[in-house]
C-alpha cells in the first residue's frame, strides 16, 4: 500500500485528525455510514469522547493570507473558492484605527483573533473568517457527513498550515453532546459558530451561559416565499423549484412557506406540477441529476410524517412523484400541498425536504400602506432566514421587505 492508499485507508477509517495527523480515538466505537442511494458502506467514523477533545490555542503566522489563497489553487468547487478568496483578500484589510476621545487622547481600536472552536457542519463559510483572522479551530462536523470536513483539514496540511490549527474530531448522536459541552464551557474557547436544529441551539445557548462566550449560530429556517399576480410565473416557478429541491430539499434557506396571491392560485398550481414532474430524479454522482435520495432513514420518516400531519389537519395533496429504485429507499417524491394554513403545524417547522407547501391568499395592491393579511401570516412563522418577493415591480419589493422585517 502506497503513502496515498494508507492515507485515504486512515480517512476512512474514522480516525480524527488532530495537529495535522491522523489519530485513533479513545472511546474505540464506531458508527456507520452508508451511500444512501445503495446502502452500500463509506466508512466507519469513530466516536471520539469528550477525554480527546482539546482546545488548540495557536497563534497564526502573519502569512495566513497566502495559505488561504494557496487553498484556492487546490480544486474546491467555485462557490467555496469564492468564499475563500473573499476571506484571503480581506485579511489584507484588517487593520486598527484611531478613535478621537475627550482632550488630546486618542483611542486605538486594534483587532485581534478570537481563538474558534466550531461544532458546524457548513464549514467552508466559517473556516474562511477562522483562518483569515487568524484563528484556530477544532471542528465537529454532522454525524452524516464527517468526511468532507476531515478531507477539507487534509488539503489544509498540504498548503502548509501549522499542526494545530485545523483539528476534526467526529462522533455520532449518542457521544455528540459531550463533545458540544466542551467547546461550550472550557474557558480557552472565545468563540462558537453553530449551524443546525433549533433544540440544539438552544441547548449549546444554555451551557454558554455559564461562561458568556460569543457565538454565532444559524438555527433551522422557515423562510417565505410571496408570489404576487404581477408575477411571471414560468420564471418564478423555476426559481422556486431551483431553490426547493437544491440538494434535495436538504437547505435551510429553501422556500418552506410560498404564499400565492388568489389570483394566479389555479394557474401557478397548474404550471408547478407541470414543472416539477418534469424534474429529473437519479443518483446524485450523475451530473444530470436534478433530485435524488434524503440523507438517512431519520430524515425520510419526518418528512413523511409532517406531510401526513399536514393533510390530516386539512392540506391537500395535489400532487407527489413516483418512487424511483435507483435513487434508493431515501428518495422523497416531489410533492405539492395546497390549502396550508397558519395553523397547521406545517407553517411552523422546517420541512428540509422537497415538498411545496402552498398557501393561497388575497391582497389589495393599491392599499399596500395598510397592514395586509398576508404579511401578519408570514410573521406569525417561528422563525424566518429569508423571505421571497416574487413580482415585476422593484419599488413595491423594496415596500415589502420593510412590511417583513419582523422575520
Amino acid at each position: 500500500m502506497n503513502h496515498e492508499d494508507k492515507i485515504e485507508s486512515k480517512m476512512l477509517s474514522g480516525c480524527n485528525f488532530i495537529n495535522n495527523v491522523f489519530v485513533e480515538p479513545i472511546s474505540g466505537k464506531v458508527y456507520e455510514r452508508t451511500n444512501p442511494v445503495d446502502g452500500s458502506q463509506i466508512c466507519d467514523n469513530f466516536n471520539e469522547n469528550k477525554g480527546r477533545v482539546q482546545i488548540h490555542v495557536h497563534k497564526m503566522p502573519k502569512w495566513q493570507s497566502k495559505l488561504l489563497q494557496m487553498l484556492l489553487n487546490i480544486g474546491l468547487e467555485l462557490h467555496t473558492t469564492d468564499v475563500l478568496m473573499w476571506f484571503a483578500y480581506e485579511t489584507k484589510r484588517v487593520h486598527g484605527q484611531f478613535l478621537s476621545v475627550r482632550g488630546k487622547k486618542k483611542m486605538l481600536v486594534n483587532h485581534k483573533p478570537h481563538g474558534y472552536n466550531s461544532p458546524m457542519c457548513i464549514l467552508i463559510r466559517s473556516l474562511g473568517a477562522i483562518l483569515g483572522a487568524g484563528c484556530t479551530v477544532v471542528v465537529k462536523p454532522a454525524t452524516q457527513t464527517p468526511l468532507t470536513a476531515i478531507k477539507l483539514a487534509m488539503l489544509c496540511k498540504e498548503v502548509g498550515f501549522p499542526p494545530g490549527v485545523i483539528n476534526v474530531v467526529t462522533a455520532g448522536e449518542s457521544y455528540t453532546p459531550s463533545i458540544g459541552s466542551v467547546f461550550c464551557t472550557n474557558p480557552l474557547v472565545r468563540h462558537i459558530s453553530f449551524t443546525g436544529s433549533t433544540t440544539v441551539g438552544k441547548e449549546l445557548l444554555a451551557q454558554l451561559a455559564s461562561t458568556v462566550k460569543r457565538c454565532t449560530m444559524e438555527m433551522s429556517g422557515n423562510s417565505p416565499a410571496i408570489v404576487f399576480k404581477t408575477a411571471d410565473i414560468s420564471k418564478c416557478i423555476d426559481k422556486l423549484i431551483a431553490s426547493k429541491i437544491f440538494n434535495n430539499g436538504q437547505c435551510c434557506i429553501a422556500p418552506n412557506r410560498i404564499y400565492v396571491q388568489g389570483e394566479i392560485h389555479d394557474e401557478f398550481i397548474r404550471v408547478l406540477i407541470e414543472k416539477i414532474s418534469a424534474v429529473k430524479p437519479g443518483n446524485p454522482m450523475d451530473k444530470s441529476t436534478n433530485l435524488s435520495c434524503l440523507v438517512d432513514q431519520k430524515r425520510f420518516d419526518r418528512v413523511h410524517k409532517i406531510v401526513e400531519l399536514a393533510q390530516k389537519q386539512g392540506a391537500q395533496l395535489v400532487y407527489q412523484g413516483e418512487k424511483i429504485p435507483e435513487c434508493g429507499p431515501y428518495y422523497f417524491p416531489p410533492t405539492v400541498l395546497t390549502g396550508c394554513q397558519t395553523s397547521m403545524d406545517i407553517s411552523q417547522i422546517e420541512i428540509f425536504g422537497p415538498v411545496f407547501a402552498i398557501y393561497k391568499y388575497a391582497i389589495h395592491l393599491k392599499r399596500f400602506e395598510h397592514e395586509t393579511e398576508v404579511f401578519e401570516e408570514v410573521n406569525k412563522g417561528t422563525s424566518g432566514l429569508g423571505c421571497k418577493s416574487i413580482n415585476k415591480q422593484p419599488m413595491f419589493t423594496a415596500k415589502i421587505l420593510i412590511k417583513s422585517l419582523g422575520q
